[in-house]
């Protein structure tokens, strides 16, 4: 069977994130899910893709707040959706995002 490889994009306001504890350790390794079970609760996500905005009941476009690569922290009770498929991204609405990291600059 020839297996098609697949993009996520994200629609009306939904942001993909790949969670900030499953990134690769220095040394390339992947910590497995059982060893990360204790930073479930963490909210940390890095944005993989950004929707083009999203519309307002008066039809107004809502630009998105964040981009590609940004470190952001979610809403603890922010809905959360996951792929069966791919367990290292999940799609979150930009309303969920609370803050967004940014490097100081001197």
């Amino acid at each position: 069977m020839n297996a098609k490889r697949q993009t996520i994009r994200p629609m009306n306001g939904w942001v993909l994130i790949r969670n900030a504890n499953a990134e690769k350790t220095e040394g390339g390794l992947i910590v497995p899910d059982s060893a990360k079970e204790r930073y479930a609760s963490t909210k940390a996500a890095v944005v993989v893709a950004v929707s083009e905005g999203y519309r307002t009941d008066e039809g107004t476009l809502l630009e998105p707040r964040v981009k590609v690569g940004d470190r952001i922290w979610l809403s603890g009770t922010s809905e959360v959706v996951t792929f069966p498929w791919d367990k290292e991204v999940a799609l979150v609405h930009q309303q969920a995002i609370v803050c967004v990291f940014e490097e100081l600059r001197n």
